[in-house]
């Protein structure tokens, strides 16, 4: 039996539908980013764990994926960090 959108309790769209939205996405997602790792500076926070979820990553193209994860290394330098954890969709 096969699994489709109905079996997840999150929306759940087809990329290919929103193509064109993924690059705002991301320019929004990158000044998140960069929100979240001033406050945790600002605090004087160490983190160790970064978790991905949703789905989304393993969605984006692998030009879009890199782009998006070196956004995060600048922001948080992975090669500090303990685990870092992706979430693959369906």
């Amino acid at each position: 039996m096969g699994i489709d959108s109905s079996d997840c309790s999150f929306t759940s769209n087809p990329i290919k539908k929103y193509a064109k939205m993924v690059n705002s996405f991301l320019d929004a997602l990158s000044k998140e980013i960069e929100s979240v790792s001033r406050l945790i500076k600002g605090n004087g926070w160490n983190i160790d764990a970064i978790y991905i979820g949703g789905g989304t990553p393993t969605s984006l193209n692998h030009q879009q994926l890199a782009l998006f994860l070196e956004q995060v290394d600048s922001n948080f330098k992975l090669k500090l960090i303990r685990e870092i954890t992706i979430e693959a969709g369906r």
